[in-house]
């Protein structure tokens, strides 16, 4: 029976290092470029003027607006403060998709129930203008 033997190393991977001389000869040492520390946006750009960011606030923020001031008499001064929210410091187109969103929120879950859709009296028409115009005039203030 013959055994093999399997010669072993000395030195392990961790412990070797370049000799000094070698590394610094005849150049400048090499700087080692360090990471800028981890930031939770994305490269610099606010996630919360996005225009994608400002149509799902208004989407759910009507919403919520809908079910939590129910009992209310203001819930057309609350859904107005929020497409002031939500337009400020946006395009004009940003400003006029958000107030429609909130005006249609405002038709299907305020003044009707269950989303429907309906503009069956002036009242209605100028309720919903009345969001979209505040949104017009919210958004050319904020730039």
């Amino acid at each position: 029976m013959s055994s093999t033997i399997c010669p072993t190393r000395t030195e392990s991977p961790t412990s070797w290092r370049p000799e000094p001389s070698l590394a610094t000869r005849g150049q400048e040492a090499v700087k080692v470029a360090e990471r800028p520390p981890y930031r939770f946006h994305a490269g610099g750009v606010n996630l919360a003027l996005l225009p994608g960011v400002r149509l799902f606030a208004a989407l759910w923020g009507g919403l919520a607006v809908a079910a939590f001031t129910r009992t209310l008499p203001d819930q057309l001064l609350a859904l107005a403060l929020l497409v002031v929210l939500v337009v400020h410091h946006q395009p004009p187109t940003t400003a006029l998709a958000s107030a429609a969103i909130v005006a249609l929120v405002d038709n299907g879950f305020v003044v009707h129930d269950f989303g429907v859709l309906g503009w069956t009296s002036s009242v209605e028409v100028a309720r919903s203008l009345l969001l979209v115009l505040v949104g017009m005039l919210a958004s050319r203030g904020g730039r």
